[in-house]
């Protein structure tokens, strides 16, 4: 699995790549590492604080998931390589406000509180660096939030979609349900599923069970590019390669 190899496998732009080598190296020997199956919980919405612990994704993909009033599970995140998790609780004591779900075979490392507190004595200046995570975090929140008032439900599949291509170990597989789709784009299961037909129909994407795939991202480009433009023929215009690199139009 990816991200545990020699120094400078960490995507430089996740928490624990844009930790020095030497904060990197005490934080991660503090830890517990374990494995997780995909499906297998790291985190569960609702855990009290008694036993706390903060998560390091060391390699592969969870989903942050929320539990609805009816009782329904709603995807609100993917998590990846580097990321900190369960931070929220550790600052407020709170119970988990989501579920961690692996999404493929995952590596990572549990740190207790107590450890924790430790570290962050030892190197305070992660302080900021937790504090820039949750930052990214409430921007992400706000710019998704833009897009919902201000953009179609096609395009703003296609800007989740472009925003997962590469984030997982099949970097054209995106291993989600059309309905986890959905819920990420904040928009109706039916509107979405619409939304992929048709650019399963321009080639730009392919589907199947739990599975949208992007054969050519260059494409999808074209494609997004000609959606936010909204011109009269845009989108209808840009018919998918194959992945052939013969990046045209209809």
């Amino acid at each position: 699995m990816r991200g545990t190899g020699p120094e400078g496998t960490w995507p430089p732009d996740s928490f624990i790549g844009r930790l020095t080598p030497a904060e990197r190296t005490a934080l991660l020997g503090r830890g517990r590492y374990a494995t997780y199956r995909p499906g297998q919980p790291l985190l569960t919405d609702g855990d009290r604080a008694d036993d706390g612990f903060v998560l390091l994704i060391h390699a592969g993909q969870v989903k942050v998931v929320m539990q609805e009033e009816q009782g329904n599970e709603h995807l609100v995140g993917i998590r990846t390589t580097g990321s900190l998790l369960g931070e929220m609780s550790y600052l407020d004591g709170s119970p988990r406000s989501a579920s961690v779900v692996a999404v493929n075979d995952v590596a990572a490392s549990s740190v207790a509180w107590e450890r924790f507190d430790s570290y962050l004595r030892d190197y305070p200046r992660v302080g900021m660096e937790i504090a820039r995570s949750l930052a990214d975090r409430l921007r992400q929140s706000d710019a998704s939030n833009r897009d919902i008032r201000s953009d179609s439900v096609p395009l703003r599949v296609l800007k989740l979609v472009r925003s997962l291509v590469g984030e997982f170990d099949d970097a054209t597989v995106i291993p989600l349900s059309q309905a986890e789709i959905a819920q990420l784009a904040h928009a109706a299961e039916v509107t979405v599923n619409k939304a992929l037909r048709e650019f399963k129909r321009q080639r730009v994407v392919l589907t199947s069970y739990r599975k949208v795939v992007v054969p050519c991202p260059a494409c999808l480009d074209l494609l997004l590019a000609a959606v936010a433009a909204d011109g009269k023929d845009g989108p209808n215009s840009v018919l998918g390669c194959g992945a052939r690199g013969r990046h045209g139009s209809q």
